[in-house]
């Protein structure tokens, strides 16, 4: 479980959906609708698409460019996001559940109380985003790029962080005492993060590397 003092992500407004229906989707807002197994999207304006309110369930959106993208109030479970370019994204009061998100781009993108739970994100980059109340459990972050990211109520737990770069952020309460980060990097940047003893000595041999000391 997470550390309590750590503000838990505020759980999506859950609506009645509507069944998606391609042939009326004539713009790119897609509004308390239940989207299920889709891979092939409409032709649509893909700098504006908003998910508002809705269930995605089995879908594939890979290898995308959507700038400006918004997911609100929205549920997405074993989706395909992977390698995806959403840049300045805003994710609000979402969860991400079994999704892939291989390679994805979140740069600059704006992400507030959102979970992510068994999702894989080996790869993705959030690099200087800002996470507010923000979960990470059962996740595989693999060489993952926080650099000079912004986290504010952040819990890691039970997740995979081999070579996962914290270089440069700004951490306030930022929770990873239930994670393995004997292979982080970016060590000298992890003010304010919440480690246990046992993990102190995980870190010590990566912090002398990263600052040059020459252990006799």
């Amino acid at each position: 479980m997470a550390n309590t003092n750590i503000a838990q992500p505020m759980p999506p407004h859950l609506a009645a959906y509507e069944p998606y229906d391609e042939q009326a989707q004539d713009e790119p807002l897609f509004e308390q609708l239940h989207i299920v197994s889709i891979s092939d999207w409409p032709d649509l304006d893909s700098s504006r698409w908003r998910f508002d309110t809705c269930k995605l369930e089995q879908c594939l959106i890979t290898n995308q460019d959507v700038t400006n993208i918004t997911i609100w109030d929205s549920i997405l479970v074993r989706c395909d996001i992977s390698a995806c370019r959403l840049f300045d994204a805003g994710l609000l009061r979402s969860e991400l559940l079994g999704c892939r998100a291989v390679g994805l781009q979140l740069g600059e993108s704006t992400i507030k109380d959102v979970s992510f739970k068994n999702c894989k994100l080996s790869m993705a980059s959030f690099r200087k985003c800002t996470l507010m109340r923000v979960t990470f459990e059962n996740c595989i972050l693999d060489d993952t790029d926080f650099n000079n990211a912004t986290l504010s109520d952040v819990s890691f737990i039970k997740c995979e962080l081999n070579r996962t770069d914290f270089s440069g952020i700004k951490a306030a309460k930022v929770d990873m005492t239930n994670s393995d980060i004997r292979q982080i990097r970016g060590v000298r940047s992890l003010k304010n993060v919440r480690v246990s003893a046992e993990q102190v000595l995980d870190l010590a041999p990566l912090l002398a590397a990263e600052v040059g000391l020459v252990v006799l």
